[in-house]
């Protein structure tokens, strides 16, 4: 159980890290990936 949960907070440290990261790299160049995504 214990090996589980370490598993389980690991991955959410790193979703949380992922999410962190996008929305930094998103905010200033916010405009740049948008249209590239939807054209």
């Amino acid at each position: 159980m214990q090996a589980i949960l370490a598993r389980m907070a690991a991955l959410s440290v790193t979703d949380q890290g992922a999410f962190t990261v996008t929305r930094d790299r998103a905010a200033p160049e916010g405009a740049a990936p948008g249209p590239r995504l939807s054209g």
